[in-house]
């Protein structure tokens, strides 16, 4: 397969080791759905394997437990729509509603899952904006100050660092 490239395959146990804990710890059920695409479907257990290490990346950024388990649930559904989108195409007609009904539920789950994440965006971003703010409105008050400090170091007058 061309998929891999140099150092691919440590990639990929690096990634078990650290993501497959996590994803048994929020997710059994996904996790052993991955144990079984690792001996049927190698490369889709891998692209599944270094999907969830990117969300779950980001999740940790937030330093907060349940954005983890919500990364991990998306990482599910994301797998389980996309199989329920290739049950869809090849199923006949009589079962297509059903697969669709489940469809629906599974990507309105999703939606749910990602606009949460968004929320939580615009929390850290409204809080980085606070602090910014504030920095802001203190330098301001000091400006007098911080022009004299900096007039000082840039003339020798003094000693700064």
């Amino acid at each position: 397969s061309v998929e891999r490239g140099p150092g691919f395959g440590k990639k990929v146990a690096a990634a078990e080791e650290e993501i497959l804990p996590v994803i048994k710890k929020h997710n059994p059920a996904f996790a052993a759905k991955l144990a079984e695409l690792k001996t049927t479907a190698k490369p889709k257990y891998r692209m599944i394997l270094m999907m969830a290490g990117r969300v779950l990346d980001m999740a940790r950024m937030g330093k907060d437990e349940s954005l983890v388990r919500d990364a991990i649930q998306a990482v599910s559904l994301e797998y389980d729509t996309k199989e329920l989108s290739i049950r869809y195409d090849k199923a006949a007609d009589p079962e297509k509603a059903g697969i669709k009904a489940d469809l629906k539920v599974k990507v309105a789950e999703l939606f749910d899952l990602r606009l949460k994440g968004q929320e939580f965006k615009v929390k850290m971003i409204e809080k980085d904006l606070a602090k910014l703010k504030k920095n802001i409105e203190t330098r301001k008050a000091g400006k007098a100050k911080i022009v004299e400090e900096r007039v000082g170091q840039l003339t020798g007058e003094s000693v700064g660092w």
